[in-house]
């Protein structure tokens, strides 16, 4: 929160570190020390696009000062040119490159197409790091950043676009993964980077103070499902696969209540909070199209609202999904045995292994007492957080609902433009806000109601598995992006980083041994001079004296 860019670097590596140390907590499990690495090299690529992108802000501005930076941004010229590394351009030219760069920085830490893959393997941290860090802090500082830095950004069109093509990208292809997760945090790290994304479509059309409002009601509402889930896995005796559970809501009905109301914000139904923050990320994508595009080309809008869209309709059916699996139905538990696996476990056609991130499975099975209400002091910052899901929209309620968009107008002063007053809003708006709320996200969620709710045995689904299955496969394992970064980048520099460790060794170590040998060689031969004895020296003396005479004479 410092006033220049610098101190907010700093502190965007501290929070870096912290992620670290706090995805690493389980210090004893290999999991967690390879998910700790895989975290902060990602972190680290991201974090070299912000040095360079900063960098060029100082050697444009000479200075890294928030107001400075605004007050030069204002008093910029048309016409104005900006010579560096001995290229002359308009200031539009080198705000683009610098947003990129930036943008690069925020695509690490936020977790954005293609550096993501990072924040679901951190899921091996406790699960309160998963809601604190990994759902509301550190993974939105990139949005923090490309909000406070918006002078930059409204300046370069090139740069939005990008954003808003990353963050739709990232929206859907998220949400598309989190369809075939089984493990509940998995399917929440998942959804996570799908609302980030979400966040970064708004500041990609130019609706800064939509994507952060979207950062702060998706920080209630995710918290409440991240910490919602840790209350559940604890009570299932760390079980985290969703297809061993079932039946939760009449054993756990406070954490239920919280965790419903936070799918339904989650899935955009009104007057969730939610719905209030995602609906207008939507209209003003939907409004850039419709209205010619303001900052990028009118049809690249139109595309992204579409896939915002699909992203909006996943999310719904994802998230009806695990409330489904986790709450509803009959107890799908191990018993007393375990080893046993319930016939849930193969309703996919898919082995019972999950993930145990953050939690230890002793193989105690539930040592033969079903799953109950979790402690108090765990389910009462669930209950909070969930009231909060529900009410916090309120804070932004826009003027087309007789609100006065305050969360906005608290932004204002951080902001290059201001937001156009709001007059009355188009029946267009009412009839996408109606259609969004009211008709999408719940057909959405009556879909993934009458799959996994209606029909115990969960037909549909396993029939849809058995018919394409190549294309299960390739959500379930997540479009194998990992593996192609494994074998892609990982492997091909493992292999050089070994080629290069063999010539070291063999040729350049070698040629230093070399001469290492020579030198012992020779003063192997030069110490067998050095006997030790005087007689022997004072009969060298003579030798060399009488050959330095019989020369002489010679001579």
């Amino acid at each position: 929160l410092g006033a220049n860019v610098l101190m907010m670097f700093l502190g965007w590596e501290g929070v870096g570190l912290c992620s670290y140390l706090l995805i690493g907590f389980y210090f004893d499990k290999d999991y967690a020390a390879q998910a700790a690495k895989k975290a902060f090299v990602f972190n680290r690529v991201g974090d070299m696009g912000f040095m360079v992108g900063f960098f060029l802000l100082f050697m444009i501005f000479g200075s890294l000062d928030y107001g400075t930076m605004m007050a030069t941004v204002h008093g910029v010229s048309s016409n104005a040119t900006i010579t560096l590394f001995g290229h002359t351009a308009a200031p539009t030219f080198w705000f683009n490159i610098a947003g990129i760069c930036l943008f690069l920085g925020a695509c690490g830490k936020s977790a954005q197409i293609p550096l993501y893959v990072w924040l679901p393997d951190a899921m091996a941290g406790p699960t309160p790091v998963s809601a604190l860090i990994h759902a509301a802090t550190m993974v939105t500082s990139g949005l923090y950043m490309i909000t406070r830095l918006n002078f930059v950004f409204v300046q370069a069109p090139m740069a939005l676009e990008v954003v808003l093509i990353i963050g739709s990208l990232t929206a859907i292809l998220a949400a598309s993964m989190g369809l075939a997760q089984y493990d509940i945090k998995k399917v929440l790290a998942y959804s996570t980077v799908s609302q980030l994304g979400y966040m970064f479509m708004g500041m990609g059309a130019g609706a800064f103070t939509a994507g952060m409002f979207h950062v702060f009601t998706h920080a209630f509402f995710k918290a409440t499902l991240f910490l919602g889930s840790g209350a559940v896995i604890v009570a299932c005796h760390h079980e985290q696969d969703m297809r061993n559970m079932g039946g939760l809501r009449k054993l756990m009905p406070i954490t239920f209540a919280a965790m419903m109301a936070a799918t339904l914000a989650i899935a955009g139904i009104p007057p969730f909070s939610g719905f209030f923050s995602k609906d207008e990320i939507l209209w003003r994508v939907f409004e850039g199209w419709y209205q010619g595009g303001t900052y990028a080309g009118s049809h690249l809008y139109l595309i992204c609202w579409i896939m915002g869209m699909l992203g909006a309709f996943m999310t719904a059916f994802y998230m009806m999904r695990l409330m489904v699996m986790t709450f509803f139905g009959d107890y799908r538990g191990a018993g007393n045995d375990p080893h046993h696996h319930t016939v849930a476990s193969e309703a996919h056609g898919h082995d019972a292994h999950h993930d145990d991130h953050g939690h230890d499975d002793h193989g105690h099975g539930d040592h033969g007492h079903g799953p109950k209400e979790v402690a108090w002091n765990m389910w009462l910052p669930v209950a909070i957080l969930g009231v909060l899901a529900v009410v916090g929209g309120f804070l932004n309620l826009p003027h087309s609902l007789g609100g006065n968009d305050l969360f906005s107008k608290w932004l204002e002063p951080l902001l290059y433009r201001a937001p156009e007053p709001a007059g009355h809003a188009s029946n267009l708006e009412y009839g996408l806000m109606i259609f969004s709320g009211v008709i999408w996200a719940p057909a959405a969620m009556f879909l993934a109601w009458r799959f996994y709710g209606a029909d115990a045995s969960w037909s549909t689904p396993r029939a849809f598995v058995a018919r394409f299955p190549r294309l299960y496969a390739w959500v379930h394992n997540k479009y194998f992006v990992d593996e192609g970064y494994q074998a892609g980048i990982i492997n091909p520099i493992v292999k050089g980083s070994v080629g290069l460790w063999k010539f070291d060794s063999g040729v350049v170590d070698g040629l230093v041994n070399l001469v290492a040998w020579l030198l012992r060689q020779l003063s192997g031969a030069f110490k067998r001079l050095q006997s030790g004895r005087v007689q022997n020296y004072a009969f060298l003396m003579f030798l060399g004296f009488l050959v330095i005479a019989i020369w002489k004479y010679l001579a």
